[in-house]
């Protein structure tokens, strides 16, 4: 079986992240589900505890962060952790509304010049800021 990741950089001791798209909140079931192939593998191969922690998934395109678990399972970790001050990047849940409605200003306007330069016909409808929205 060929996989996108290889269990041994895990091992090595690189931290490995799989990015989807998948917003199911925090509900690591439907995650688990939906990554049932690769996890099963990773316990398969005898990946140790350590390095399975190493793994994490951020579903709905960074929104919701998890950590696999020695036992090979997935668990929330809390925004709190991994949006720490303390941390490198971004942290979005400390944003103020004004400052992600900057950001959607910038990206709006771009969609909508690459539309116009390039002649292309389409409707740029702009999603409703939920910055301030817990789940």
């Amino acid at each position: 079986m060929k996989l996108p990741i290889n269990y041994k950089l895990l091992e090595a001791g690189v931290n490995v992240v799989l990015v989807t798209a998948a917003g199911y909140g925090y509900h690591v079931e439907k995650y688990e589900a939906r990554l049932t192939g690769l996890l099963a593998y990773l316990v398969q191969e005898r990946v140790s505890a350590d390095a399975m922690e190493r793994f994490y998934v951020m579903g709905g395109e960074c929104n919701y962060c998890m950590r696999l678990t020695g036992e090979g399972r997935l668990q929330k970790v809390e925004e709190e952790e991994w949006q720490s001050p303390n941390l490198p990047g971004p942290k979005p849940r400390l944003w103020e509304e004004a400052a992600v409605s900057q950001v959607l200003n910038v990206a709006e306007e771009t969609v909508r010049s690459c539309v116009s330069n390039l002649k292309l016909r389409a409707k740029v409808i702009r999603k409703v800021s939920c910055a301030k929205v817990r789940l």
